[in-house]
């Protein structure tokens, strides 16, 4: 590979305005299949941060080509608050979604 791959790929915060659209169709893009059929689908329900919108403390970050404003992928993470009735609770960091363009894995 030549050049420097964080010269050519900016990653930054989702923007629900400008973005919303494209990782749902990202999402789609994203779903893997075999001859038989869909062996791994995610419905996010019209809704790309469905899996973290509920989380007090969540992030949607995505990947975007420089050169050509292209969005290659999308990973959702959240903090949850993690332990036992009898333990002390400490917070625990959780990627829930992490999705590639097949053009670019």
């Amino acid at each position: 590979m030549e050049g420097r791959l964080e010269s050519r790929v900016l990653i930054r915060e989702f923007d629900e305005d400008k973005d919303y659209k494209i990782v749902e169709k990202l999402e789609r893009n994203c779903e893997i299949g075999t001859k038989k059929g869909v062996s791994i689908f995610t419905n996010m329900v019209g809704d790309p941060l469905s899996r973290i919108r509920f989380y007090p403390l969540h992030v949607t970050l995505v990947a975007e080509l420089l050169e050509t404003k292209e969005l290659v992928g999308v990973v959702r993470g959240c903090i949850k608050s993690m332990g036992t009735p009898s333990e002390s609770l400490f917070k625990m960091g959780c990627i829930l979604g992490l999705r590639v363009s097949p053009s670019h894995r």
